[in-house]
């Protein structure tokens, strides 16, 4: 089997085809299948006022990266005076990165100027526009290997001219062009259902936690008005001295899971076992940063600053009381939760029969958008295959 796929390779036939498309592909450069041009933003210096702030959308090279591949959203607008030192590249048009961030690229939604970070592709007739994009994301990683590097890494036109690249009939394009663009939109909705479910959870949590929403108990009454509490009545802090590691001393893999004040839950592995950290669940959160991590599984603690949260008391339910600190002015974007600070603060909290209840609403919530979170992921793996295999 492996022979044989070498095979197809070595014959530019790829490995996954559609019925009725046969022959191997043919080897071009890309000029040969479309104009490339630079974008254009001369004056010095660029944040003059005088060109920004009219109806021209100017997009940038970080709107290109983040795009998905189809470029709506721009960062920046130019008046008439910033259009006539800038150039303008129309709707269907591709923009690659050239600078930095290498190989990236995306199609024009509507017509939009370019800095000369870019550079545009205009496809010939023979060409399909959404073919030749997909067809360049497959080479993003290449071209930043190869890339020459001064100061920072870049290409240029001089670059992408006579880049190799490995071309069929515009029917098989067509037929391309059209699967991927499907499963995309797949993609792309899944995207927008974990967004909506971000949305209910954002705007369920401030209707809660201003309660202007309140849970029923089980007999359908009621319940009572919630307490004003010391912060330090109902959390304690643990000493994580003794299951501390270094960051140099965290693994890409191991037996045991680290966890710190970095931005995802696990930030790696260690087979230090007697190291680990078993008295769960827990919050975890650093003071010089805005994480916070809910933990119901044994870890070991990484980074100095990261800090242990545990409830004092029965009375009060762990998972509720790290969504009522996610909730807090301290705790949200733009502020860091220095303990100093927390533990100087009171806090309002229900009776625990509704903590529960709001606990296990929200976690239900978390759990919905986790499971999106893993069928894009998953998707995106299987785009990804695909893709290796539809072109040469």
């Amino acid at each position: 089997m492996a022979t044989n796929l070498l095979k197809l390779k070595t014959q530019k036939i790829p490995t996954l085809r559609f019925p009725g498309f046969l022959g191997e592909w043919e080897e071009k450069r890309l000029k040969d299948v479309a104009s490339i041009e630079r974008g254009r933003f001369s004056p010095r210096p660029r944040n003059n006022p005088k060109y920004y702030g009219g109806k021209i959308p100017f997009v940038q090279t970080g709107d290109v990266v983040k795009s998905g591949g189809i470029i709506k959203d721009y960062t920046q607008t130019l008046n008439d005076e910033g259009l006539k030192v800038s150039k303008l590249f129309t709707k269907g048009s591709i923009l690659i990165t050239i600078a930095a961030n290498i190989g990236y690229t995306g199609i024009l939604d509507i017509d939009m100027a370019c800095p000369d970070s870019l550079i545009g592709i205009k496809c010939k007739d023979d060409t399909d526009n959404v073919f030749l994009n997909y067809y360049l994301s497959t080479q993003q990683v290449r071209m930043d290997r190869i890339a020459s590097q001064a100061a920072q890494k870049n290409i240029n036109i001089e670059f992408l001219k006579p880049y190799k690249i490995f071309w069929t009939s515009l029917a098989e394009q067509q037929k391309i062009a059209g699967f991927l663009s499907v499963t995309d939109e797949w993609i792309g909705n899944l995207r927008t259902q974990k967004k909506f479910l971000e949305k209910y959870r954002k705007g369920m949590m401030q209707k809660i936690f201003a309660q202007e929403f309140r849970f029923k108990n089980d007999d359908g009454n009621d319940f009572g008005e919630w307490e004003e509490k010391d912060f330090l009545s109902v959390f304690k802090s643990i000493s994580t001295k003794s299951h501390q590691i270094k960051n140099s001393e965290i693994l890409q893999n191991g037996d045991y899971k680290v966890v710190d004040q970095s931005m995802d839950l696990v930030a790696g592995y260690s087979n230090k076992k007697d190291m680990i950290f078993d008295n769960i669940p827990v919050i975890v959160f650093g003071d010089h940063t805005t994480i916070l991590k809910y933990v119901d599984f044994n870890f070991i603690v990484g980074a100095d600053g990261t800090k242990i949260l545990n409830t004092n008391t029965k009375e009060n339910n762990l998972k509720f009381l790290y969504y009522l600190l996610q909730s807090d002015p301290v705790s949200t974007e733009g502020y860091k939760r220095h303990y100093s600070i927390l533990k100087s603060r009171n806090l309002f909290a229900p009776h625990l029969d509704e903590q529960q209840k709001i606990a296990e609403f929200l976690t239900a919530i978390d759990n919905l958008i986790e499971s999106k979170q893993q069928q894009i992921t998953q998707a995106e793996l299987w785009k990804k295959g695909l893709m290796q295999g539809l072109f040469v």
